[in-house]
């Protein structure tokens, strides 16, 4: 059991691990004692951790704390010092670095149910980064998705809260004023940092500005191009860089706090791993729709939390449906039996929002999934009673696959947004 987390403790002293734990509704205070007494200070000193995909975080080891330094000086109001141990409670999950003593204890104890090693991770990267131009066209990713033909029953997403991770949101752009409800942002180390104001900390990409537009953008002088102008985002700064894990971690444990019943992740972290099955679980406990981006690998490759099952994963596709060939993709064979990604949608050469008011075109799958939210929020506009399952199964059986195409890159195929409302409000779901 656990065998990998205990190599590693053989080589370096210490394993970073994520445990899940046993409980029933939220973590109690018992069971929150007896973590506390359950992760150790590990033996070890000035050794490097990774923690993220743009490096290592240097760590020193305090009387009962590590510090984590960077290169970045951390935020005003930040803490300076790391915790030996994270709680998510609504997660049911823990966080943090343990030695071989520690290891066995958490193995031995009544509260926990599983334990994941943590290694470093990636993130989904965006292609063809091209310059936009303000136009009057509406987006032709609108028109192959068949989105006007809700708007025309009057459908624009109104009064629904959609949950956004990503690397934060320029508010201020003229398609995204009055978009964002609420707003959270973490530090490197995954310590909230902001709770207010709305910010982009993506000033290369600006890749949640561009994701939030494609959900929730707002007709404007600079063009047309998001799927439901109506509703509103609950967005969480969790990228890039830094402690991606304890950061996403934050992010999902405050979406269960909002009244989000729809997450866009246009995040994923490399390979297959089951330590974040437990996040997805506890969204659906809640009846929240987690759509992520399944990967920019291309055949073969697909990226964690989208290869899992109870995701609404998505893949990127072109104007005529075919699958492309960034587009990651993968068969799991055995009990499982399915392909990855659910559905494909738009996804080459995305006009949408970028910090400072400009235009950005983008590629990859982290912009066709932000199209497959925008129009839940529209379905959930039409029948505020239907559920997570409700929602999914009437956009997987709206879909269609171009007839060129191969079922192991596009699964089902792209959304018909007529035909998924018809099938949602007929009440005709499987």
């Amino acid at each position: 059991m656990n065998t990998a987390t205990r190599e590693t403790i053989q080589r370096h002293g210490y394993s970073r691990v994520l445990v899940e734990l046993d409980q029933d509704g939220t973590i109690t205070e018992a069971q929150s004692l007896e973590l506390s007494g359950l992760f150790k200070e590990p033996n070890f000193q000035n050794e490097k951790v990774e923690l993220g995909h743009e490096g290592t975080l240097s760590v020193a080891i305090g009387a009962s704390q590590k510090r984590l330094t960077t290169d970045q000086p951390n935020p005003e109001g930040s803490p300076n010092f790391e915790p030996r141990l994270r709680l998510y409670p609504n997660l049911g999950l823990a966080l943090g670095i343990v030695d071989e003593a520690g290891l066995e204890a958490l193995e031995k104890s009544r509260v926990t149910v599983r334990i994941f090693e943590i290694n470093p991770t990636s993130l989904v990267e965006p292609f063809d980064q091209l310059p936009g131009r303000r136009t009057t066209m509406l987006s032709p990713a609108l028109h192959q998705l068949k989105i006007p033909t809700l708007w025309d029953l009057g459908l624009t997403g109104l009064g629904v809260l959609v949950g956004h991770m990503d690397s934060g949101i320029d508010a201020t752009h003229p398609s995204l004023v009055g978009a964002v409800k609420s707003f959270v942002a973490y530090d490197l180390n995954g310590d909230l940092i902001a709770s207010g104001e709305p910010y982009e900390s993506d000033s290369t990409v600006s890749h949640g500005t561009h994701t939030a537009g494609i959900i929730v953008g707002r007709e404007s002088e600079l063009g047309n191009f998001g799927v439901a102008p109506g509703a509103t985002l609950a967005s969480a700064m969790v990228i890039s860089g830094g402690d991606v894990v304890a950061r996403m971690l934050a992010g999902f444990e405050w979406i269960t706090t909002t009244n989000a019943k729809i997450v866009n992740g246009s995040i994923g972290l490399a390979g297959v791993n089951q330590s974040f099955e437990v996040i997805v679980k506890a969204l659906r406990k809640r009846d929240i729709l987690p759509i992520f981006a399944i990967g920019n690998e291309g055949a073969g490759i697909s990226r964690y939390p989208g290869n899992y099952q109870g995701v609404l994963s998505v893949g990127a596709c072109d104007a005529n449906g075919r699958v492309a060939p960034l587009s990651g993709s993968q068969v799991f064979q055995g009990t499982e039996n399915r392909i990855v990604p659910s559905i494909i949608a738009p996804g080459i050469k995305i006009l949408s929002s970028s910090q400072g008011g400009k235009l950005k075109k983008l590629s990859g799958t982290s912009q066709a999934a932000p199209h497959v939210t925008g129009l839940c929020a529209l379905l959930k506009e039409a029948m505020p009673t239907a559920s997570a399952n409700d929602l999914e199964s009437a956009i997987k059986l709206s879909c269609s696959l171009n007839p060129a195409e191969s079922i192991y890159r596009g699964n089902r195929g792209v959304p018909d947004a007529l035909k998924a409302h018809s099938i949602l409000t007929a009440g005709y779901m499987s």
